[in-house]
């Protein structure tokens, strides 16, 4: 039994939603496990929400996970009164959560 991805339910929202709460390493974790398997199509809604979170809030996201600066991503959990610290031990359990979320009912068994 295997599990298909049915990876056209991922909006933006979703990916919104993943950065609000997980965050932005995150996001560009599973967009570079997408890139591996060369879905390039859903990067696109990806970086479509980062671009529409950046005119929200005043910071410039990285587009690629080598181009991330792991200080400003503690700076954006202190700015929510969270750990920054903590965020990054907990960096691959956020990824995984995130992962869940986006599989959750949008997958089928074959």
């Amino acid at each position: 039994m295997r599990l298909l991805l049915n990876l056209n339910d991922m909006t933006k929202d979703k990916y919104k939603k993943i950065v609000l709460t997980w965050g932005y390493v995150a996001l560009l974790m599973i967009q570079e496990d997408l890139l591996q398997y060369e879905k390039y199509e859903y990067c696109k809604p990806i970086q479509d929400a980062f671009y529409e979170l950046e005119t929200m809030i005043d910071f410039k996201y990285p587009r690629k996970l080598s181009d991330v600066n792991i200080e400003d991503y503690k700076q954006n959990f202190w700015r929510l009164g969270l750990s920054g610290d903590i965020a990054v031990s907990n960096l691959y359990s956020y990824t995984r959560n995130a992962w869940d979320y986006l599989m959750k009912d949008n997958h089928k068994e074959t």
